[in-house]
């Protein structure tokens, strides 16, 4: 297994799910780990608890959506921890609703978090990984729904369809440069969200839908994220990985 010792990674939506199993799994395997999220008691959570454990942390509470935050973490990244080698782009936003009903306002919302804070992110790493000169990592958290379709769910197919070309196009613009780009596309994992919006009943029709018959943990989709971060991967780019218990494959 990849080791992480003397990188640093960025690590977006960290407070809870997907991004606080990636933080913590990078975090484990010796990164130092810079948290990123709008949501500041989780975030607090997690800083107090992998600095409990004794592992490298910072933190700082903001929204993806919005340039100017993305500029600052990465700034915090380089000016307190020392760079920036790793970004995992995760920090998501949707649910299920019909398309007649969606407000303009719900489609910029899933657009602005979904698609602009992924390029806000990229570019403000992308920078600094440039001007370093050592190469790096990115990977983006796309989705099952980002390679099939869903009904009523519009606003958040659109936007991890987006994030699956847009980690493509990056591949393609930096493997000169040593910056390594690539997407992991999660099927339905039992996070804490889905546990509280969805019933036993609901959970179970979600699992039958995986030729598994169950729904992802993320550390299971946190793996893949490590594996595409670390030099394991050194001749991977451009990849969309499905961690879906076999959904896409139907």
């Amino acid at each position: 297994m990849s080791g992480f010792e003397g990188k640093v990674a960025v690590v977006t939506g960290a407070a809870s799910g997907l991004g606080a199993a990636s933080a913590r799994l990078l975090a484990a395997r010796g990164a130092t780990v810079m948290l990123f999220d709008r949501d500041v008691d989780g975030l607090t959570r997690i800083r107090e608890e992998l600095a409990t454990k004794g592992l490298r942390v910072d933190a700082m509470a903001g929204d993806v959506s919005n340039s100017a935050n993305c500029d600052a973490a990465v700034a915090k990244a380089v000016a307190g921890l020392g760079g920036v080698d790793i970004l995992v782009n995760n920090a998501g936003f949707g649910r299920l609703g019909p398309t007649e009903d969606m407000t303009d306002d719900f489609w910029r919302t899933s657009a602005a978090v979904n698609i602009d804070g992924y390029f806000y992110m990229a570019r403000a790493a992308i920078r600094t990984m440039l001007a370093a000169g050592s190469g790096g990592a990115i990977v983006n958290m796309a989705s099952i729904y980002g390679l099939v379709g869903i009904g009523s769910h519009l606003a958040y197919c659109a936007a991890k369809g987006a994030i699956v070309n847009m980690t493509r196009s990056l591949a393609l613009e930096y493997a000169g440069c040593g910056i390594r780009v690539n997407a992991v596309c999660p099927g339905v994992i039992l996070t804490p969200l889905i546990q509280s919006t969805l019933d036993d009943a609901g959970q179970a029709r979600f699992a039958d839908l995986h030729p598994m018959k169950r729904m992802g943990q993320p550390e299971e989709v946190a793996r893949g994220v490590a594996f595409l971060a670390g030099d394991e991967a050194s001749f991977i780019t451009g990849v969309v990985l499905p961690v879906d218990g076999g959904y896409t494959a139907q």
